[in-house]
């Protein structure tokens, strides 16, 4: 169990080293090319600020770490029961679990997360709405398991390779739900990102529009101090496509 905790942990950090490097260049090119409003369009002129903090990086690298030995250990406990004879043989060790707990858990979080949505905002912020995307993403894993044993149930191939792999898949069931929650948990980690990304851009859009919400600013000079008159303000206002004229001052 602690080689396999330690193998584990090796792998999670070589993933984490690996993940934060590719995070980080991605996350320049995509400030650099973007700016800083994602693209929006209302900063172009900057490219924002690239500050990324060494602590929260840190804390994400050792959180996937830990994930990573509390998988090995997970699977070396299951491993630990078994006769010597079955846990050497090749890829013959299934993966722990039980598809009807697993069944009966996914409900349940499913189905815990619905009421999360009723409830308001937290100092502003959706935290219960947070709370029931991670419920349900709980959920879809966890049904992940039950899935993929109903689905090689009904799967009947005519071909004798074809029919030669289902049989192993069919004995390592828990190798394929890893496999498929694997891909469940990035194209979830995608789509978030995605919404993300455009939450950030429409809650820009609605604060400019409330606190910028003219179509046209103009300065007096580009620095100094400098200022319109009531007369100029005056003459702004007769020119044509002018619909009102607010004067602002900066200190």
């Amino acid at each position: 169990t602690a080689m396999l905790a330690m193998e584990g942990a090796a792998l999670g950090a070589t993933g984490a080293v690996i993940g934060t490097m590719l995070g980080l260049a991605g996350s320049r090119l995509l400030l650099s090319g973007s700016g800083a409003d994602l693209g929006a369009g209302y900063f172009s002129g900057q490219s924002g600020t690239f500050a990324p903090d060494a602590l929260v990086l840190a804390g994400i690298a050792l959180l996937g770490i830990g994930m990573s030995v509390a998988g090995a250990a997970w699977v070396a406990r299951a491993v630990n029961r078994m006769h010597v004879s079955e846990a050497l043989r090749d890829r013959a060790v299934e993966l722990p679990g039980n598809p009807h707990s697993s069944g009966r858990l996914a409900l349940l979080l499913a189905v815990a997360g619905v009421p999360l949505l009723f409830l308001p905002p937290i100092g502003g912020l959706p935290a219960a709405g947070y709370a029931a995307v991670a419920l349900w993403l709980a959920a879809a894993i966890a049904s992940v398991g039950p899935a993929c044993r109903v689905a090689l149930g009904l799967w009947s191939p005519q071909g004798t390779v074809a029919s030669l792999a289902l049989a192993q898949v069919r004995q390592l069931p828990g190798h394929l739900a890893a496999s498929v929650a694997g891909i469940v948990v990035s194209a979830s980690l995608c789509v978030a990102m995605v919404i993300m990304v455009f939450s950030f851009r429409v809650t820009l859009t609605d604060w400019l529009t409330g606190v910028v919400g003219a179509d046209l600013y103009a300065r007096a000079a580009p620095s100094g101090e400098a200022y319109f008159t009531a007369d100029d303000s005056a003459r702004i206002a007769t020119l044509p496509g002018i619909a009102s004229v607010e004067a602002l001052r900066y200190d």
